[in-house]
């Protein structure tokens, strides 16, 4: 999991290799404890019009190589814990973007929130990216934050959901295809192809 969060003016250290005091650094760390362990904080910066000085969170989430279906609360109570801290990050007005398996976790609150999730299958998805610069000698997420990250998961083996998902953590589209009634996938509701010709 990598996670970029913007420093705010008032807690830039320019004696620090961070930019960033210590105690604003200990503060996102504590609030992304329930979420993550054994993080590791780097330095990055994204040239938007002005620099931003950024905070790296690289991080292995809690519950690992193990069957999504076995450990279902486990992963339900990470999503809700990363929810948390998004909204941490997004009530201080900072900047938050997120890598796929970040992503992933927003998807699954989602889902947990308009589900009662007895089987999930996580789905191959696309990730779409916004070229802004190239860094040398950084993850490819560092280097190239702005995402859109396309997934499909399969639930309860009735439906499937596709996100669209910005690295900024907001969910810009969520489309739902009920694979149990194939009439309505065939027959369709377009009205772009129904629409009468003037």
């Amino acid at each position: 999991m990598e996670i970029l969060v913007s420093i705010p003016e008032s807690e830039w250290d320019v004696n620090s290799n961070l930019l960033a005091n210590q105690h604003f650094i200990d503060e996102v760390l504590e609030n992304l404890k329930p979420v993550c362990e054994n993080v590791e904080v780097k330095r990055a910066s994204m040239p938007l019009g002005a620099d931003w000085s950024l905070l790296a969170l690289l991080a292995g989430v809690l519950v690992r190589g193990k069957d999504i279906n076995e450990t279902m609360d486990n992963w339900i109570g990470i999503a809700k814990k990363f929810r948390n801290f998004v909204l941490f990050i997004k009530d201080r007005k900072l900047k938050v973007f997120v890598d796929r398996d970040s992503a992933k976790l927003i998807a699954f609150d989602y889902l947990n929130e308009h589900e009662e999730i007895k089987y999930i299958e996580d789905m191959d998805g696309q990730t779409v990216n916004v070229e802004l610069y190239h860094e040398t000698g950084v993850t490819d997420f560092i280097k190239e934050p702005l995402n859109l990250y396309v997934l499909f998961f399969k639930v309860n083996r009735e439906k499937v959901y596709v996100f669209g998902i910005r690295s900024t953590t907001e969910i810009a589209f969520v489309y739902t295809i009920d694979i149990k009634n194939p009439h309505r996938f065939i027959l369709g509701d377009d009205e772009y192809y129904q629409r009468s010709e003037a």
